[in-house]
């Protein structure tokens, strides 16, 4: 399978110019969440149908930056796994948006054991596949795609500790800008594309994953 993979967008419509190409191709295009900066639903409808246009393949989950309604829209159009899992082409896919807590109260900040929650939720409607694929916005803590410029770990205990239980192939997440990248926790490769004015990650998914990482 060959995915296509960005995040946090903000908004930002003219770095799908760059992602287009690629993700025209991909199996499934995927978004990590922050698709608006703090956009409501006007916002969300726009971009989504964007990439629906490119690819009507998507999957996404909401970010900490996009409020209740960028959910619904999501939601409404089918592509969002946040608190549940689809499965395509016998893979599972499952995932959580916003994030754990910050000190910027954006939109969508949850407890650690509420986004644990909403990970069994979606990682129970797709345990029977062998594969599964996990998009997260938060990435787990203590990795070296949640570590910001300051040398701080700010990512998700809660989702640290799901892995740490749990069977998944594949993670990818986004969130923190600065920490693009990927990274090997437990037996999950993590993949943070990055944010989308920077680049984004095709992801080939096979018997071995690999990825490359598509700068602009």
């Amino acid at each position: 399978m060959k995915i296509v993979c960005f995040s946090d967008l903000h908004g930002q419509l003219d770095a799908l110019k760059w992602i287009e190409k690629d993700a025209k191709s991909a199996d499934i295009l995927i978004s990590a969440g922050d698709l608006t900066n703090f956009g409501k639903r006007k916002s969300a409808i726009q971009i989504l149908q964007k990439l629906i246009d490119i690819n009507e393949n998507v999957i996404s989950i909401p970010g900490n930056c996009d409020t209740l309604e960028v959910n619904d829209v999501l939601t409404e159009n089918g592509t969002s796994i946040h608190g549940k899992g689809k499965t395509i082409d016998n893979i599972g896919f499952f995932g959580v948006g916003g994030s754990n807590i910050t000190p910027f109260n954006t939109p969508q900040e949850y407890t650690e054991n509420y986004l644990v929650d909403l990970l069994e939720s979606g990682y129970n409607d797709v345990k029977n596949n062998d594969t599964k694929v996990m998009v997260c916005h938060p990435p787990p803590y203590d990795t070296k795609i949640d570590l910001t410029n300051s040398g701080i770990h700010v990512g998700s205990k809660g989702v640290r500790e799901f892995l740490m239980s749990h069977s998944v192939s594949l993670v990818i997440c986004g969130h923190v800008h600065e920490a693009r990248g990927h990274d090997i926790f437990e037996k999950s490769t993590i993949v943070n594309p990055g944010p989308a004015n920077v680049g984004y990650s095709k992801i080939n998914l096979d018997d071995k994953i690999k990825i490359k990482f598509i700068d602009y």
